[in-house]
């Protein structure tokens, strides 16, 4: 009988004189290592969350001074639809605080398109469509087109949900338009051109105003990014 307690002893790690491990020891082992182990766990979630908060910080600005860079090459080359000028047309089709349409040779390829920035509330995009004209019979008509292509320009904006950019309430206008005197460099503002080709044909600047949130509710918080951008082709 002894030597088979012997043997069970030395199956299990215990030799003559020996004593295995308490579960007060055990207890106080476990704590030393939880004092070690959780600040470390803490220190690398958190590290984990400035980053996350970084790189959507960047990524917010990143698709928003995109968008405002497509945006100003369209304003900022706008011109007369096909077969118009200034003495019958404006460069504008359109122009509201979150829709504005203008005719601009985006295609680079010696026509002129109708280009249409809006804000979809839904989806909380900024869209962007670009309209051929149908030049068979000139003038070349718009209203038709032969091809009209659609797609999304910057994601997360929340220019109907937030007030930002120096808005003090919700919506924050997205577009802004303006007469600058060729002389003097003062800006009047035009507060509802809509449709109306008495106002359209004195835009000659336009502001653009994105406010952009990829997590609502959430660090980062928004950010507001502001452009402006005349147009170079335009005749008094």
């Amino acid at each position: 009988m002894l030597r088979l307690a012997r043997a069970l002893k030395s199956r299990v790690g215990f030799a003559d004189g020996e004593r295995g491990v308490t579960l007060v020891e055990l207890m106080v082992a476990t704590g030393i290592l939880m004092v070690a182990v959780v600040p470390a766990f803490t220190f690398l979630s958190a590290q984990q969350r400035t980053a996350n908060i970084l790189e959507q910080t960047a990524r917010q600005q990143q698709q928003a001074r995109y968008g405002l860079s497509v945006f100003g090459r369209s304003i900022r080359g706008a011109g007369y639809p096909a077969g118009y000028s200034y003495i019958d047309s404006s460069m504008f089709n359109y122009a509201a605080t979150s829709d504005v349409s203008v005719y601009s040779d985006v295609n680079n390829d010696h026509t002129t398109e109708l280009v249409r920035y809006w804000l979809d509330t839904t989806t909380h995009k900024v869209m962007r469509s670009v309209t051929g004209p149908d030049c068979a019979s000139p003038p070349c008509d718009y209203t038709a087109g032969l091809w009209t292509k659609t797609a999304p320009l910057v994601s997360d904006v929340r220019n109907n949900s937030t007030a930002g950019c120096g808005a003090t309430s919700p919506p924050t206008p997205l577009f802004a338009y303006f007469t600058v005197d060729p002389g003097t460099g003062a800006q009047t503002p035009i507060a509802t051109p809509g449709g109306n080709v008495n106002n359209l044909v004195d835009i000659n600047y336009v502001s653009l105003a994105l406010v952009v949130d990829v997590t609502p509710g959430r660090s980062p918080t928004f950010q507001c990014l502001k452009s402006g951008v005349q147009l170079r082709n335009w005749r008094p």
